[in-house]
């Protein structure tokens, strides 16, 4: 599984910024989950 992963990345570019972005997504609609402040405390 991690062969393949290796493989599939090869072809994309260094910093993959649609990756990025949905992480952000991810970040800022669970922010209670990231150890990094974000500014939303509950």
């Amino acid at each position: 599984m991690c062969m393949s992963y290796v493989q599939f990345r090869e072809d994309k570019s260094p910093f993959d910024l649609e990756l990025y972005n949905e992480a952000l997504k991810i970040i800022h609609e669970f922010p209670e989950y990231f150890p990094f402040g974000t500014g939303r405390n509950n």
